[in-house]
């Protein structure tokens, strides 16, 4: 059993990261048990996430400021504007007790030292080894992340996915979890038609988890060009989406258990809460939740347990068979259920780990490359060519009519 433990950290050290999305999941999934609770994490430029004191909390007087720029390619407009935000609001002493003039800036990548706006020393430049972005965690992007829970827990994290990698590379394929995931992934996908993949942890630490595979799943696999540069004839990656616990059994579950499109689901959930508060019984009716929304997936409910359910609530004739229909359920909806321990640095590393070798997996059976994204770059390449259009008054016509109508509009009342 792996179990969280406290390092000490000095009070007088307030962080701001600009980070991507891996430290903006694993943060909150391991802040059951922080070692510096003063870490706030930035990742695009809503102006909101630099003026909202919910964002970022006053630190203590006399403190001091690490600024941490975590990128994964040479510093784009995002990155320098999120960090030169960040430090002007400092200096408007929008968090009065820091002085600007205490920020170290750190920045994660080989090239971001060349092109960084700031004077940042090259002793403070954490090279990436070029890991790609939704798997960089594990490197000097993590850095955030070591800084929140401490270094320590950090390890194990990273231990937790080594085991996993182990794991992976040493276990029959009839017993690896990620092949098996995989394989029942695209099962569903090429075999039933399915889209849409729902991940749904019963753990409110891991409200962005499925956030967090939306860009490692949908930015690796959602290909339709094959590793040989020719069009795929079949479907590729799912689309990813997913909330945690209750909360979307209020808000989407009606379309998984009588939509009229396959969703399979994960279902996630520890065996011991962080809070076994009131006996634990939170975590027992959260996951007797989990065991019935598994169960009712699969089994359903027939027409003639309908029946004898409406007709034991004293309902009958005409109004019994009017309703009928509506209470009768298909079941024979895949899902998986992954139940562990507890949500620790180890186990997060080991999941986190275990849906990467999934993707790959996947990728290697649709023979395309899980590790490129140039579906990505066309957007960053538009933009750079409007923005300089949005700098003045000026008509625009160089684009297509709806952009151009778009354009002008937006331009007239910002």
């Amino acid at each position: 059993m792996f179990e969280f433990w406290d390092v000490s950290v000095t009070s007088e050290l307030c962080r701001v990261s600009v980070c991507p999305l891996s430290s903006l999941t694993s943060c909150p999934s391991l802040s059951c048990s922080p070692a510096n609770p003063l870490l706030c994490l930035l990742s695009h430029p809503t102006p909101v996430l630099r003026v909202s004191p919910v964002s970022c909390p006053p630190p203590p007087p006399n403190s001091c400021l690490l600024s941490l720029l975590s990128c994964v390619s040479p510093v784009s407009p995002l990155s320098s504007l999120s960090c030169d935000s960040c430090l002007s609001c400092l200096s408007l002493s929008l968090m009065p007790p820091v002085s600007p003039l205490s920020c170290v800036s750190c920045v994660s990548s080989p090239l971001c030292a060349l092109s960084h706006p700031f004077p940042v020393s090259h002793t403070s430049c954490f090279p990436l080894q070029w890991v790609g972005g939704r798997y960089s965690l594990w490197s000097a992007i993590g850095l955030s992340i070591a800084l929140h829970i401490g270094f320590e827990n950090f390890e194990q994290l990273l231990s937790g996915a080594h085991w996993m990698d182990s794991h992976f590379c040493s276990a029959p394929l009839a017993q690896n979890v990620p092949v098996l995931l995989a394989l029942l992934g695209v099962w569903y996908i090429n075999l039933f038609g399915a889209e849409t993949q729902a991940m749904l942890p019963y753990d409110q630490y891991m409200h962005r988890f499925a956030a967090y595979f939306q860009q490692g799943d949908m930015e690796s696999n959602g290909k339709y060009i094959t590793s040989d540069g020719s069009r795929v004839s079949y479907h590729t990656g799912p689309i990813v989406w997913g909330e945690p616990g209750t909360n979307g059994q209020h808000a989407f579950y009606q379309l998984i258990h009588q939509g009229t499109r396959m969703i399979p689901c994960d279902f996630l959930i520890p065996a011991q809460s962080q809070h076994p508060i009131r006996n634990n019984l939170h975590h027992k009716i959260l996951t007797a939740n989990f065991l019935a929304q598994t169960e009712a997936l699969m089994k359903g409910k027939t027409a003639a347990e309908a029946r004898s359910e409406l007709q034991a609530g004293g309902l009958k004739g005409e109004a019994l068979e009017t309703l009928l229909p509506h209470k009768v359920f298909e079941g024979n909806k895949p899902s998986n259920s992954i139940v562990f321990k507890k949500l620790t640095p180890f186990t997060l590393g080991a999941l986190i780990a275990m849906y990467e070798h999934k993707i790959f997996v996947q990728g290697v059976i649709w023979n395309i490359n899980s590790y490129d994204q140039w579906g990505v770059e066309l957007g960053k390449q538009l933009a750079k060519r409007i923005e300089p259009e949005l700098q003045d008054g000026a008509a625009v016509s160089s684009h297509d009519s709806s952009t151009n109508g778009l354009i002008n509009f937006l331009k007239k009342h910002f």
